[in-house]
């Protein structure tokens, strides 16, 4: 009853106060007793209008007789008002883009204690046409460029491309789907890289702000594609987007050149898996081209099927394919693709196959068209099959040139010139088969297999300390096995001390990689880092003779810190780099520099880092100083780090 005989008191106290208090005494607020007269809102319009796009906005009012520490309270049901900042002389907010052809009208309610709410009534007006128009230009057999209009300079809006064929495999058929992929599609490529999501989408060109003209390259002829567009808003971290307004996309159809006829002859002679082929030009003067398919190739024809119309453009897409490749990333010329891939005239080659398999040779003329080398007549077929491989007597010997703790060096000498191959794996993953042809069986269903002939010497500075290896070979040609299996195994010695240790990082930049391809032709493919900057870097070591590798490279501080040293390590000796090196990174980025020298016997030396940096714009240098630093030419100016093992445990990042 404790409880209970307290709240009778209390009612008792005031009973009492209420009984015994003068009739003029003035009425106290309990919270805040200073004030007489009742708080009152004021605010000088309850109508807003705002614009139909994205926006951030404020409202401006006062309150009367407030209380001390109590901040008015503002309220909104509206889906596209989101409530940012409330204070009690103004409150913002900020409004998703109206995106439909009628205005809208949502309810802003600021309350407060004691006294009547108000209501601001904002009002959107509709757009006026599409946020977002997408117009294709220029639009060639493999390249188009879209211009992107926005009626909102200030929203963020994703603009990207696909082919109609992908969006029917994905079976993306509704705007959420699309949506989704997206997003899905963006939000792993940025953790692979480790980026955040706005960075990643920023870093390669996926989103936009304000007017854009973006350039679509590697397409095919005869081909659709969807170029799409959408508004989105990032949240606080930069981690995932809202999308703001509906999907606009246009369908952009690239071209096909008129396709003729001309006739080839076709022969093919089989020897097992080895071909001979032979075309008979019928007196073309052009160029032509010569593809061989598999039955397991999409361009793969049954035989029996006409080549018709359909199977002429598919080819005419495949050939371009190729030369895109050629053109963008192989830097070619049209004249390197007539070398490479065309043929003048009768022609005859020799080519080896998979053994036992049904292929298609398909030949077709190329020529220039608008300045790119494209399909210009129907394919010609031929269907052939290749023949079981024979067997071969062929023996092997096998003699160690040395064997280290993560290095060792072999020689394979075969008693013939035939094709053979070989596999060198750690002994504890091979599989345990009971018979040698289920060993050679594993490994050509398991590796990618090179072809060798004759004596062969084979190196490995990659090895695991202290691990046995075996050495599988046999004969091996048109991927199928032409002799029993020989096995060697050998164990590398323990680990030990690397005979070489870094005694410094040497680098310097910034520098401008377009300036530097100005100066030096041989640089030209800087061009593509326009807006990073580059530098080189080199590492010094002692007892240079013993060093038979250097591991140097760029790494942002927060990538360094959430690796780790493992991680780091594991990374940086993946591969080994020229002894200077040259790096691209982004302006306003803390780095380091992480380096690792391996000895002739396969030891690492312990990483170091160098200290962290960080360049700006205003900081580039002159292009000449590294053109010729990467000569070997002169290094004035250089940083020169001297750190040892334990800078690595005291790097504030370092976890």
């Amino acid at each position: 009853m404790k409880h209970l005989n307290i709240v009778f008191s209390l009612f008792a106290i005031l009973s009492l106060a209420t009984i015994t208090g003068c009739k003029n005494d003035p009425q106290t607020d309990p919270i805040n007793p200073r004030n007489v007269d009742t708080p009152a809102i004021n605010i000088t319009s309850e109508a807003m209008e705002i614009d139909s796009v994205n926006g951030d906005y404020t409202i401006y009012f006062s309150i009367s007789n407030p209380h001390p520490s109590i901040t008015a309270v503002v309220k909104c049901d509206a889906e596209w008002i989101t409530i940012t900042e409330t204070t009690n002389d103004y409150v913002k907010f900020s409004a998703l883009a109206n995106t439909s052809t009628q205005s809208r009208s949502a309810d802003i309610v600021i309350k407060y204690i004691d006294t009547e709410d108000k209501t601001m009534v904002v009002t959107q007006r509709n757009v006026e046409g599409d946020i977002l128009t997408i117009t294709p230009e220029n639009v060639t057999y493999n390249e188009f460029t879209t211009k992107v209009a926005s009626a909102d300079p200030n929203m963020y809006y994703v603009h990207y491309m696909s082919e109609v064929s992908y969006f029917t495999s994905m079976n993306i058929d509704s705007e959420e789907a699309l949506i989704y992929d997206d997003n899905i599609f963006f939000q792993q490529n940025a953790s692979m890289l480790g980026y955040d999501l706005k960075t990643f989408m920023e870093e390669f060109g996926i989103v936009h702000i304000g007017n854009k003209s973006i350039d679509w390259e590697r397409n095919v002829p005869a081909n659709r594609y969807v170029a799409y567009a959408y508004g989105i808003r990032y949240n606080d971290d930069n981690s995932d987007y809202t999308v703001t307004t509906p999907i606009y996309y246009t369908i952009v159809e690239t071209p096909i050149n008129d396709i003729g006829t001309q006739e080839f002859g076709i022969d093919v002679a089989v020897d097992g898996a080895d071909i001979e082929y032979s075309i008979n030009a019928n007196g073309y003067s052009g160029k032509y081209a010569v593809m061989i398919y598999s039955s397991d190739d999409d361009m793969y024809l049954a035989e029996g099927n006409a080549v018709d119309e359909a199977y002429t453009i598919a080819s005419a897409q495949e050939w371009m394919k190729q030369v895109n490749t050629a053109l963008y990333s192989r830097e070619m010329s049209n004249e390197d693709i007539y070398e490479m891939y065309c043929y003048i005239g009768d022609a005859a080659a020799y080519e080896t196959l998979v053994a036992n398999k049904e292929y298609m040779i398909a030949v077709f003329a190329v020529d220039e068209v608008d300045g790119l080398p494209m399909l210009t007549t129907t394919p010609v077929v031929k269907h052939f099959s290749t023949s079981e491989v024979a067997k071969s007597d062929m023996k092997f010997d096998f003699t160690y040139n040395y064997v280290y703790s993560g290095a060792a060096e072999f020689v394979i000498i075969p008693s013939t010139d035939e094709d053979y191959t070989f596999l060198l794996v750690k002994t504890e993953k091979l599989p345990d088969f009971e018979s040698n042809n289920d060993l050679i069986d594993w490994a050509i269903s398991s590796y990618w297999l090179e072809v060798y002939n004759g004596e062969y010497t084979y190196s490995s500075s990659y090895l695991t300390p202290d691990t046995e290896y075996s050495i599988l070979v046999f004969g091996y040609h048109g991927e199928a096995a032409t002799t029993d299996l020989s096995r060697f195994v050998f164990r590398t010695e323990p680990a030990a001390a690397s005979l070489c240790n870094i005694t410094g990082i040497e680098f310097n930049g910034p520098y401008d990689p377009v300036a530097i391809a100005d100066l030096d032709p041989a640089y030209d493919h800087f061009r593509n880092y326009g807006g990073y900057f580059v530098m080189w870097m080199t590492t010094h070591t002692d007892n240079e003779e013993d060093c038979i590798a250097k591991y140097h490279y760029l790494y942002d501080t927060a990538t360094v810190a959430n690796y780790g040293y493992d991680g780091i390590f594991a990374d940086l000796t993946y591969y080994s780099y020229e002894d200077y090196y040259a790096a691209a990174g982004a302006f306003d980025t803390e780095y380091v520099i992480a380096s690792a020298v391996q000895d002739y016997k396969g030891n690492y030396s312990d990483m170091v880092y160098s200290e962290p940096f960080t360049y700006d714009a205003s900081q580039l240098r002159d292009a000449q100083e590294f053109v010729d630093a990467m000569s070997n030419d002169t290094r004035s100016n250089v940083q020169v780090m001297l750190l040892g093992r334990d800078k690595i445990t005291t790097l504030p990042l370092q976890k």
